[in-house]
């Protein structure tokens, strides 16, 4: 829902770069979690999910100064990594 009182406050604490970095966090913990069960659950909503909140942080992430792009594909790039080799052996098991 829309808080315009909570933005206001947010906005009289902290700067554009802030946010992005804390945007940059939140979205790669739930792209994290997001590929982790994935690999547990071999659910494609999860990985599907993944993929989503991972672009999400690496938008963020891009407009932040200080490598926090490098950081956060570090970190999310590997998950994602063993997901796709999950995927492309099931998809290529019988060839």
């Amino acid at each position: 829902m829309i808080d315009i009182k909570a933005a206001a406050l947010e906005l009289s604490k902290k700067n554009i770069n802030t946010i992005q970095r804390e945007s940059a966090y939140v979205w790669a913990s739930r792209a994290i979690i997001a590929f982790q069960n994935f690999m547990k659950t071999k659910n494609m909503n999860w990985y599907n999910d993944g993929i989503t909140y991972s672009a999400e942080a690496y938008e963020h992430a891009a407009l932040v100064d200080g490598g926090l792009l490098k950081e956060l594909q570090s970190k999310i790039g590997p998950l994602e990594d063993d997901a796709i080799l999950y995927l492309k052996k099931k998809l290529f098991a019988n060839t």
